[in-house]
This record gives C-alpha cells, structure tokens and sequence, in this order.
C-alpha cells in the first residue's frame, strides 16, 4: 500500500470511530488520533511503531486527527471540523 492511499484508509477508521454508538450511552463521541507509517525496507516492527508512535502524538496535538509522514511534512492534517484535503504532490514510499 502507498502513502497515498494510506491517508483515507486511516480518516476512515477515524471517522467511524467517532460516529460510533455504544447501546445505553448517549452521545458517545469517541476521538482517535492515529499516526499512520509504512514500514521501511529492513526497518524492524519496533522502529516502525516508535515512527507511527511520534506521528500520534503530532495527531493528539490536534485532536481526532490522522497524521502520515506525508502529511506531516507537507502540513496537512484531517480533523473532525478542520479538514484538508490530502496533498496532491510526490509521496516517498521507501
């Protein structure tokens, strides 16, 4: 999968966890800040998660936004309210 199709993968998830509903709850909203990687050629499970981990924490920054390195770099974010599109320009996928 690229970065470029990753982005809206994980903006998905995002927004259904938001509009979730839990039975006998009521207006349950459920943030989630999600920082999303594609692993490197060679790079282990644990170098991938501390990346992702580090995009999280920029994500909770914003609140109930997802962040890639793409849009890191190129300071897109997606959050609930404040949404911008995912950047049209070249993506490294590694």
């Amino acid at each position: 999968m690229s970065a470029r199709r990753s982005w809206p993968k994980l903006d998905r998830i995002r927004e259904q966890l938001h509009a979730a509903s839990v039975p006998g709850v009521f207006r349950l909203q459920l943030p989630a800040s999600i920082g999303g990687v594609i692993t490197q050629p060679g790079e282990t499970v644990e170098q991938a998660v501390s990346r992702a981990d580090k995009l999280m924490y920029q994500a909770k920054n914003h609140k109930n936004t997802v962040v890639t390195e793409d849009n890191a770099r190129d300071g897109a974010l997606s959050a609930a309210g404040a949404r911008k599109p995912f950047p049209p320009k070249h993506f490294n996928c590694g």
